[in-house]
């Protein structure tokens, strides 16, 4: 049984010998260039105003169409001063607990206050639905904001 095995090995080793090793992978390399888009056409302009209605007639425009405008400030020239009433508003009343307070705006922020509250140093002094509220400023004046258009 040797002699057959060494046959066959021997046969295996010739076998061998004969092919050629395999192929190495192919190593990776970039993927191909896409193909480039085709050029578009060059975008054309609309013939008309695309936000208005096409049975409009066209605006002409006037050399003098912003003649009543107001004039702009010059860049870095200071801003009017609103006044003292600018930083304070009445926003509307309020009824808690069967009493009515006013909430008011107050340097960007609304605060409900009802008669002898204070904030910012503003006081209330007192609050009637007709009458509006009477605020006193933090300069000792006082003065009566009345309740916003509704």
């Amino acid at each position: 049984m040797a002699a057959g095995a060494l046959a066959v090995l021997a046969v295996a080793a010739v076998f061998l010998m004969r092919t050629p090793p395999p192929a190495a992978a192919p190593v990776p390399g970039p993927p191909p260039a896409a193909p480039a888009p085709p050029r578009a056409a060059a975008a054309a302009l609309p013939s008309r105003n695309v936000f208005a209605y096409a049975d409009e007639a066209p605006a002409a425009l006037e050399p003098d169409a912003g003649a009543d405008l107001p004039e702009m400030p010059a860049v870095g020239a200071a801003a009017p001063d609103p006044g003292p009433a600018a930083e304070v508003r009445l926003v509307g009343l309020v009824r808690r607990a069967g009493r009515v307070k006013a909430a008011v705006w107050i340097r960007g922020e609304i605060v409900v206050l009802g008669p002898g509250e204070s904030a910012e140093n503003y006081t209330v002094v007192s609050v009637t639905e007709d009458a509006g509220v009477r605020l006193r400023w933090p300069d000792g004046s006082e003065r009566v904001l009345e309740p916003p258009a509704s």
